[in-house]
C-alpha cells in the first residue's frame, strides 16, 4: 500500500503538463492507483486556479475523468465520470469561452455525446416523465442523469446556438423529470 501512496505523491507533485502526459501514456490497469483522488485534486486546482493554470489542471482532471469512464464498471459509473467532466469543462468554458480548436472548451463535442446518447429517446423520455415516481429505480436514474445533462448543456448554450436549438425539445421536459 505504501507504494500506491508513493506513486500518488510522485504524481501529484508534477506539473500539470507532465501529469496529463503520465495519464494519457499509462496503459497498464494501476487498480489501485487513487485515480479518483487525482481526478478530485486536479479539478479542485482548475476551480482555484488562475486563469493562467486552471486550463492546465481542468485538462488533468477531464483526462482522468475519461480514463475513468472507459474502464468503469456500470454505466451508471460512466455517465457519473462523464458528467464530472463535462462540469468541469462547463465552468472553464463560462470562464475562457468555446473554442472549437480545444477539445476541452468544444461545446459541440458535449451536445454530440449528449445526442448520440439519447437519440431517438425522445418519445420514451416525454412518456416516462409523466409519471416517473411509477418506473423502476433504473429508469428514474436514467432520468436524473439525463436532466443533469441537459444542465450542463444549458450553461453551455450561451456559446453555442446550435445548442440551444437541439436542446430546446428535451428542455420542456425539464419541470416533469425527476
Amino acid at each position: 500500500m505504501e507504494h500506491v501512496t508513493e506513486l500518488f505523491d510522485s504524481v501529484i507533485s508534477m506539473s500539470p503538463a507532465e501529469i496529463e502526459t503520465w495519464v494519457l501514456d499509462v496503459d497498464r490497469p494501476l487498480s489501485s492507483f487513487n485515480w479518483e483522488g487525482l481526478a478530485e485534486v486536479a479539478g479542485a486546482e482548475a476551480m482555484a486556479g488562475t486563469r493562467a493554470v486552471d486550463l492546465a489542471w481542468a485538462r488533468v482532471a477531464v483526462a482522468v475523468r475519461n480514463r475513468m469512464e472507459r474502464r468503469a464498471d456500470s454505466e451508471s459509473e460512466q455517465r457519473r465520470q462523464y458528467l464530472n467532466g463535462v462540469r468541469l469543462r462547463a465552468e472553464m468554458v463560462e470562464r475562457h469561452g468555446a473554442r472549437s480548436d480545444s477539445s476541452l472548451l468544444d461545446c459541440r463535442d458535449v451536445l454530440r455525446k449528449f445526442t448520440q446518447r439519447w437519440s431517438g429517446r425522445y418519445d420514451s423520455v416525454d412518456s416516462d416523465a409523466s409519471h416517473w415516481r411509477d418506473l423502476p429505480r433504473a429508469r428514474i436514474l436514467d432520468l436524473r442523469l439525463l436532466k443533469n445533462e441537459l444542465s450542463v448543456l444549458k450553461r453551455l448554450a450561451p456559446f453555442a446556438v446550435e445548442i440551444d436549438d437541439a436542446i430546446a425539445p428535451w428542455m420542456s421536459l425539464w419541470n416533469r423529470l425527476p
